[in-house]
C-alpha cells in the first residue's frame, strides 16, 4: 500500500497543480460566450438567448438616457438566484472572466425589460449606476469558468451580457444587437 501512495505523490509532484483543479464532471458549453445553467448532476442547461438592441430615449424636457433594451417582456427561463447555483461559460483562454462576464438585473415592467447605461439632462451627462450584480468566478479549466451569485438575487429579470459594448451618445444614433442570455427569479 505505500508502494501506491509514493507512487501517486510522485505523480502528483510531476503534475502541474492546475491539472487537479480543472478536473471535473461538470459538461463544457460547446459554442464560446454563451453561458449555461449547471443542473445538480452536472448537465448543462440553456438560458434565454436574447437579442438586445441599444436605444435613446428623449424626453421633450431636454432629458434623456440610453437604453440596452430585450425584446420580449420576460424571461421564460426561471431560476432560484441562490449562491448555489450555477452557471458556466467559454471564452477566449487568455481573457479576464470579470472583465468579460457581466450580470446585470433589468428594469422591467409588463412591456419591456431595459437597463439604462447612460443619461443626460439639457445636454450634460449625468451619472448612472449600472444594476451590475456581484458575481464570483471559478476556474474550471482554460477558457472555462463557473459563475455564482455572491448573494440571493432579488426577484426580477436578469441577463448576462458577455463583452459588453461600450456605448454612448455618439454611437446611440446606430443601434447596436448585443447578445443576452436571460432568467428571471420569482418573488417567493
Amino acid at each position: 500500500m505505500k508502494k501506491y501512495t509514493r507512487i501517486i505523490a510522485l505523480i502528483a509532484l510531476l503534475l502541474p497543480v492546475s491539472t487537479f483543479a480543472q478536473s471535473t464532471d461538470v459538461a463544457v458549453p460547446e459554442f464560446k460566450n454563451k453561458v449555461m445553467y449547471v443542473k445538480k448532476d452536472n448537465t448543462l442547461i440553456d438560458l434565454d438567448n436574447t437579442d438586445l438592441q441599444t436605444e435613446m430615449k428623449a424626453k421633450l424636457t431636454g432629458a434623456g438616457a440610453l437604453n440596452i433594451k430585450a425584446s420580449g417582456p420576460a424571461s421564460s427561463v426561471k431560476r432560484v438566484g441562490s449562491p448555489e447555483n450555477k452557471f458556466i461559460v467559454k471564452i477566449d483562454g487568455d481573457t479576464d472572466p470579470e472583465s468579460a462576464v457581466e450580470l446585470f438585473k433589468f428594469d422591467a415592467d409588463k412591456k419591456n425589460r431595459k437597463i439604462t447605461v447612460a443619461g443626460y439632462r439639457m445636454g450634460s451627462a449625468i451619472d448612472v449606476t449600472l444594476p451590475k450584480q456581484k458575481i464570483t468566478f471559478t476556474k474550471v479549466q482554460p477558457g472555462v469558468w463557473m459563475i455564482s451569485p455572491v448573494q440571493q438575487l432579488e426577484a426580477g429579470e436578469y441577463v448576462f451580457i458577455i463583452n459588453r459594448p461600450n456605448i454612448d451618445y455618439a454611437s446611440a444614433s446606430s443601434p447596436k444587437n448585443i447578445k443576452g442570455f436571460c432568467f428571471y427569479v420569482a418573488a417567493d
